[in-house]
């Protein structure tokens, strides 16, 4: 099975729900919820991090960020969050912690702005733990929805100054990883059977993202106001992922796997 996406757009229908933790809800549905960390110091200022480039930091998101980076560097971070949500029907928490990226850049040429990056990061997040209670008979039931796992990558990329002020960079990904889901029923008539469902998706794929930035906005304009100014770009290529599925089927003393 094949899976091409660039933009994924989730649509979530409430229903009433018993209980829910272990993450927002919306993680069900594609390939969860997809994360977004370019450095600390992007994450300090609010996710900004396009246009940013200097000696001090990795920038993960703009390959061409590197460019003027002078020594060999590492970084790394683990981030924690912790939130809780209420309803008419009850009140759950939710608390994990998540890596965010180890990686590396090694400059080749300082003067021709040539930098070796390479790092491991999640993609996206499964997280999620609902019971649903159906009223209406004859199948009245207590549904359970669980799932976890999500989408990792590998990058590899470098990055090159074509002229003082504008710099470009490229980095290959490879998204790989599994999403795990399990759907439960238990009826409360006897005459019924109760059942769960295993589902395991296992995918693979990659994509390139090609980056650009340009500090020479005030000599262009000739003032000096705005010789700060920085403007940066980036184009990822959309990525086809190769999707292995299975599926076990437990009904009473009956077992199915596809």
């Amino acid at each position: 099975m094949k899976i091409r996406f660039g933009t994924i757009a989730t649509f979530v229908f409430l229903v009433p729900l018993l209980a829910s933790a272990g993450g927002p809800t919306y993680s069900r549905f594609g390939i969860g919820d997809l994360l977004f960390f370019g450095s600390s110091r992007s994450y300090g200022m609010g996710g900004a991090s396009l246009a940013l480039i200097g000696d001090e930091f990795i920038n993960r998101i703009n390959p061409a960020g590197l460019a003027k980076i002078a020594r060999t560097r590492f970084s790394g971070a683990f981030e924690y969050v912790r939130s809780s949500s209420e309803d008419p029907t009850g009140k759950a928490f939710f608390g994990h912690g998540t890596f965010q990226n180890l990686a590396f850049a090694i400059p080749l040429s300082v003067d021709a702005g040539s930098v070796l990056f390479g790092e491991a990061a999640p993609y996206s997040i499964v997280k999620y733990n609902i019971e649903r209670r159906e009223s209406q008979a004859p199948i009245a039931s207590r549904q359970t929805y669980f799932g976890d796992g999500g989408l990792s990558s590998l990058a590899l990329g470098t990055s090159y100054s074509v002229l003082t002020d504008f710099t470009v960079g490229l980095k290959f990904n490879y998204v790989y990883g599994t999403i795990r889901q399990i759907a439960k029923v238990d009826f409360d008539d006897n005459t019924f059977t109760d059942n769960e469902t295993h589902t395991s998706f296992f995918h693979s794929g990659s994509n390139f993202t090609f980056g650009a930035t340009y500090e020479g906005i005030g000599t262009l304009l000739g003032t000096s106001s705005l010789k700060p100014l920085t403007i940066g770009m980036i184009l990822t290529t959309p990525s086809r992922l190769s999707v292995k599925k299975e599926r076990l089927l437990t009904t009473t003393g009956i077992a199915d796997t596809t």
